[in-house]
């Protein structure tokens, strides 16, 4: 499903993969949490600073308006920005990994590139939700423009190896701002993907249809889900997976036990 032109319109927070004639600067880094623990095998990222945002992955992109705070603290950067969506300022945690530990240079350097295309802002948000729980209306679909929308989180699981020998694995939280229609469509694209790069492991092959399920609970828990999508969600991401999974495991057991 294509974003409408012009993201803010929709979810100014999500938005596509920005074209190199777009892009300002760009450097990879690692994800740190508030304690700054982060972990090599997920966490690194290419952030991408445009002219009106700063890409940071495809659940996340920051409008450079919402940016409120520029800071190094252990030589780790911190971006403050207020999230409209949620209602509350937020932070983004990052580094830069060297041979001996962590290094700055790199982090302070994107910091001031950022600052200098940072547009003079207003200390408050352009948007206040009064009632955070309570936001259809105020907020719009990022597909269609419909008002009448609402924030969901889906999860894409991917998932390769053993466990007990190499593995990699991730788990991606996906915001999004959709109408009851693109909701189910949206469910049904991230139980696809799941489906498609969930099974190729153990135990991420019990561990997939999990999360295509808590999707789909999403939806259900707030009465938009339809037969349509619930049945194109277990086929896709339980039902055809499942199926190759128990062809090739009959084909090794029929080719083993011939003479």
């Amino acid at each position: 499903m294509p974003f409408l032109v012009g993201a803010e319109q929709g979810n100014a927070f999500r938005r596509p993969m920005p074209q190199s004639t777009d892009m300002v600067a760009y450097c990879k880094f690692l994800l740190v949490d508030e304690k700054g623990r982060y972990t090599q095998r997920n966490s690194s990222i290419q952030m991408v600073l445009c002219k009106e945002y700063l890409w940071v992955s495809e659940a996340l992109s920051i409008p450079l308006a919402a940016i409120r705070n520029l800071g190094v603290a252990d030589r780790i950067g911190v971006i403050t920005y207020f999230d409209e969506i949620a209602n509350e300022s937020r932070n983004l945690r990052f580094t830069n990994l060297g041979f001996v530990g962590l290094k700055d240079e790199k982090v302070v350097a994107f910091l001031e590139v950022i600052e200098e295309n940072l547009p003079i802002a207003s200390s408050e948000s352009s948007v206040n939700h009064p009632n955070a729980d309570d936001r259809k209306g105020v907020i719009a679909c990022e597909y269609c423009g419909s008002r009448e929308a609402s924030v969901y989180v889906f999860e894409v699981f991917q998932f390769f190896g053993l466990i007990l020998l190499y593995y990699s694995y991730r788990l991606t939280p996906l915001r999004y701002v959709l109408c009851d229609q693109h909701a189910g469509k949206q469910v049904v694209t991230c139980s696809l993907r799941t489906g498609l790069l969930g099974y190729l492991g153990f135990p991420g092959c019990f561990a997939a249809p999990w999360y295509v399920c808590k999707n789909l609970w999403k939806l259900h828990r707030d009465g938009v889900a339809t037969f349509k999508d619930t049945v194109l969600s277990v086929v896709m991401g339980i039902g055809v997976p499942v199926s190759l999974i128990a062809g090739v495991i009959y084909l090794l057991e029929t080719s083993i036990g011939e003479p």
